[in-house]
């Protein structure tokens, strides 16, 4: 049941959060306004896609 949830979570919304927060994050190191939030927008990014590895539980 929770490797259904995982796919359903990374095919719904997961995948597309993560890319969000990736492009995000690489408009932020373009910008020099943006230096605090990079890191904090890939961490954000990776922590998405994680969820997925890690379990959902």
């Amino acid at each position: 049941m929770e490797t259904i949830g995982n796919i359903i979570w990374i095919l719904i919304g997961g995948i597309w959060t993560a890319l969000a927060y990736a492009i995000a994050g690489a408009v932020f190191y373009v910008t020099i306004a943006g230096v605090p939030l990079r890191r904090i927008s890939f961490r954000m990014a990776g922590a998405v896609a994680g969820t997925v590895r890690q379990g959902s539980t």
